[in-house]
């Protein structure tokens, strides 16, 4: 950039250099303030020109640099200062900018500043072990958690007594791995080290976060409120959000949604206030959750969609949890296709970021994912990924690979091992849903043994309480349609056998039926769960009310195809959909068999 000099400010162009250069045809953009910048490849040409002139490229450099900083532009002057070879200059700049990028979490920027990008120059060479640590934080925070671990483990063997910034980002490292017992550790000595201010306020953060991870909720929901009033009274807004992230967290592990919620929001004033994307991601991931658990689904996927790409844009590693509560949102939704995909992105961000603890319980979602899409090979596949990483994820983990676990043995008709994970599940309890939802299946699998007693249904509304929609559609089936013990004597005619856990299975005395279309397959469990029915009834149910002619003309095709379909096995003897007046699928009922 060139821009016009007063008296005094030392050497500049001479009088009527820009005439003279737009004379010979250089292209310059005018910047404003008698300031002009010219176009990037002549930008290129000079800056070439000028570097093989040191004598000159100094005292140019340094100027701009001055500049830069008077502007407010920070990583233009540091660039300038490198490039003057002015490093006691640079690193002083260094430490400013990425002091304020590091309480704004623009880690992105931090790497900017002190590893290349534009204003780096291929890293710090002036680099002081504040520097350092911040560039190891920043490596792991962007996707480089190899590098930036051994970066901070590096600077921890320099020194028998380690600052209380460097503690912190090993206990933020700790985290990462699902290690809370050692993030714990290291929050405490860095208490013990005689932080300032700032750094005893976010060591108390962490301290409360390894508090909750190792299910001391109380504990740590004291310590967050603590952390929250020492970032209110030294006016620190940053860490003011971030306790209060912690906090939320806390209230709602102590089942206080509404003081959840109010925490939540607060936070998210504070960074919006602040102009914080980066900062905001935490609390919109759990803002969505929350929304989630709430079944306000519309809202919760508003905000994971408007939040995932600034946590592309900031190479976040939040992006990794939005891709998991997204997965959680489109499951509930039934979208399973797209929950799976969402799974697998956040497990792919696990290994780009280091992140040890959500693998575990990741695995066995992605299984249970791809059990009700109907690929119980890919669901034995994620169980056994999941089982290898169990250790890091504590017992709320073990329970979900349990329940996933069951559920594919429910599918593959492995009763006695279904009960058995089931039972570890219930032993585990882990969490109220997890137990409610293992109640659930014990009932859907003392159904399939033909042991299940009306009595025993008594319990689903209980059980169903707040559970996903997949599951309260297994409670209505278990419902409507309870399993009895079958009759002793062989039944005299064909068994008609209709299984609706994961993808529906149609059979006749063990023989697979295929269903010809989908429709068909609906229509079939529309008539076992509701009996005989009129076909206004079936077109209403099945086509959510329409009464177009093109509907009703479709129905008749899928009940043909039905009937042919019913018809083919040898055994069956009869018409397997009989239509006088209301239309009845297997009119010999007692010879259903309904898993």
């Amino acid at each position: 950039m060139v821009r016009r000099r007063g008296p005094g400010a030392g050497a500049g162009p001479a009088p009527g250099w820009l005439r003279e250069v737009r004379r010979v045809g250089v292209p310059l953009t005018p910047l404003g303030a008698g300031s002009w910048r010219p176009l990037a490849l002549v930008q290129a040409a000079l800056d070439a020109e000028l570097a093989a002139q040191p004598e000159r490229a100094q005292p140019v450099h340094a100027r701009a640099a001055q500049d830069a900083q008077a502007s407010g532009d920070g990583l233009r002057a540091l660039r300038h200062w490198r490039a003057a070879g002015n490093h006691a200059q640079a690193a002083r700049l260094a430490e400013e900018l990425v002091a304020v990028y590091e309480a704004r979490w623009e880690f992105r920027l931090v790497r900017e500043v002190l590893d290349g990008g534009p204003a780096g120059g291929g890293g710090p060479a002036e680099a002081s072990r504040t520097l350092r640590r911040a560039l190891g934080q920043a490596l792991f925070e962007t996707g480089e958690a190899a590098r930036g671990e051994a970066l901070l483990r590096a600077l921890y063997a320099e020194h028998d007594t380690p600052e209380p910034a460097l503690l912190f980002s090993l206990g933020v490292l700790a985290a990462r791995a699902g290690q809370p017992g050692q993030q714990l550790a290291w929050a405490e000595a860095g208490l013990r080290a005689g932080p300032s201010e700032y750094d005893h306020t976010r060591l108390l953060r962490l301290k409360a976060s390894a508090q909750l991870a190792l299910g001391q909720l109380q504990a740590g929901l004291d310590t967050a409120l603590e952390a929250t009033r020492r970032a209110e009274q030294g006016r620190a807004l940053g860490e003011l959000g971030a306790a209060l992230t912690v906090a939320q967290a806390a209230y709602r592990y102590l089942g206080q949604p509404v003081a959840c919620e109010h925490a939540l929001r607060r936070a998210l004033d504070v960074y919006a206030a602040l102009d914080m994307p980066g900062r905001s991601l935490v609390l919109h991931n759990d803002l969505a959750d929350l929304l989630r658990t709430q079944g306000r689904l519309g809202e919760a996927l508003g905000l994971l969609r408007a939040a995932l790409p600034v946590a592309a844009r900031e190479r976040s590693v939040m992006a990794a949890f939005l891709h998991e509560t997204l997965g959680e949102v489109l499951f509930e939704q039934g979208d399973w296709a797209g929950s799976a995909a969402q799974v697998q992105a956040a497990l792919e961000g696990c290994a780009a970021f280091g992140l040890g603890a959500l693998p575990p319980r990741l695995w066995p979602k992605l299984a249970e994912v791809r059990l009700r899409a109907g690929d119980p090979g890919g669901a034995a596949e994620a169980l056994a990924w999941g089982e290898l990483c169990l250790g890091a994820g504590g017992p709320e983990a073990e329970s979900a690979w349990a329940q996933s676990a069951a559920l594919l043995a429910l599918e593959e008709g492995d009763l006695p091992r279904a009960e058995a994970q089931l039972a570890r599940v219930l032993a585990l309890a882990a969490s109220d849903e997890a137990v409610r939802r293992a109640g659930l299946y014990g009932l859907a699998v003392r159904q399939r043994q033909g042991t299940l007693l009306p009595g025993d249904l008594h319990t689903l509304p209980a059980l169903l309480r707040g559970l996903p929609g997949v599951d309260a559609a297994l409670g209505a089936e278990l419902a409507q349609q309870p399993a009895t013990p079958l009759p002793a004597a062989a039944p005299a005619g064909p068994i008609l056998s209709v299984r609706t856990c994961g993808a529906l299975a149609v059979s006749v005395d063990g023989e697979a039926v295929p269903m010809p279309l989908s429709k068909s397959g609906e229509l079939l469990v529309y008539l076992a769960l509701h009996g005989p029915s009129t076909r206004d009834q079936l077109v209403d149910a099945l086509w959510d009310g329409s009464a177009e002619r093109r509907h009703v003309e479709y129905f008749k095709v899928a009940a043909r195809q039905l009937r042919a379909a019913l018809s083919r096995p040898a055994g069956v003897t009869f018409n397997p959909l009989p239509f006088e007046g209301a239309a009845t699928a297997w009119p010999q009922n007692s010879l259903w068999r309904w898993t």
